[in-house]
């Protein structure tokens, strides 16, 4: 093979060569041209779901703020109105106090009952300080009689057609000043023995039971397992709560 035979098929080859490679040069770009949209379609689909998580993310945390001080609002609210009260009340017992430590019986007896139903709170304790030894035994009947007949009521209150009255009884008689005095379990076992055809107030009466203190319910246990048995047969909603009861009764602190 001559020179100019050499050169010439070097030139065809390299002539080959240069065709190849823009071949492929053209198809990378052609693929290029088709991959950088959808590219650029996924990046803006990112973007635009991060900043709508971040969106979401900023509302839940306003929602969460507002709703902070709107409970912050409520509670400043409340203590307003306790504090207004406990200024009212102290303001009834001035009225009181001094029939309530004097000799005359008829007003004794009628600021008893006045402290009793004006302050449910401070009430009871006030008026169950007037039963002490050292006090005089008619002061002491008066008062022993007044807290009986309080008590009474509002165990009948369980029982009331009227929800306000029911619900009202049951917050009093498991706040405390009531769910830790023994003279209220008696007055709940009888009313629910006699009015067993009242589920409603035997319903109330069961969930004040559990709600009192077990100093109170637990020396009875047996008496309220009975009365339960007695009055679940048949009402599943009063057997669960005779159940949730029975359980409070056993746990240990």
């Amino acid at each position: 093979m001559t020179v100019e035979q050499r050169v010439d098929k070097l030139e065809v080859a390299v002539d080959k060569l240069r065709g190849t490679s823009k071949d492929r040069w053209d198809k990378v770009g052609a693929v290029a041209a088709i991959l950088l949209p959808l590219a650029l379609a996924f990046l803006a689909h990112q973007f635009a779901s991060t900043m709508k998580t971040a969106e979401i993310n900023l509302e839940s945390r306003r929602s969460a703020d507002q709703n902070a001080l709107a409970q912050a609002a409520q509670d400043q609210q409340r203590a307003i109105a306790r504090s207004n009260t406990r200024v009212s009340q102290a303001d009834i017992l001035s009225h009181f106090i001094d029939a309530l430590t004097g000799t005359d019986r008829a007003k004794q007896r009628v600021a008893i009952h006045a402290v009793l139903i004006a302050l449910p709170e401070d009430g009871p304790s006030l008026v169950q300080d007037l039963t002490a030894p050292f006090t005089d035994e008619q002061t002491k009947q008066v008062a022993k009689t007044a807290l009986t007949a309080r008590i009474d009521d509002l165990v009948a209150g369980l029982f009331d057609a009227s929800p306000a009255t029911r619900q009202n009884a049951y917050s009093q008689l498991t706040s405390s000043a009531w769910r830790a005095n023994p003279d209220v379990l008696g007055p709940l076992l009888n009313m629910a023995r006699s009015r067993r055809d009242n589920e409603s107030g035997l319903y109330n009466t069961v969930v004040t039971l559990k709600d009192l203190s077990r100093t109170v319910t637990n020396p009875r246990k047996a008496e309220i397992n009975t009365l339960c048995s007695e009055i679940a047969s048949g009402r599943p909603r009063i057997a669960q709560q005779c159940a949730n009861l029975q359980k409070w009764i056993d746990t240990r602190r």
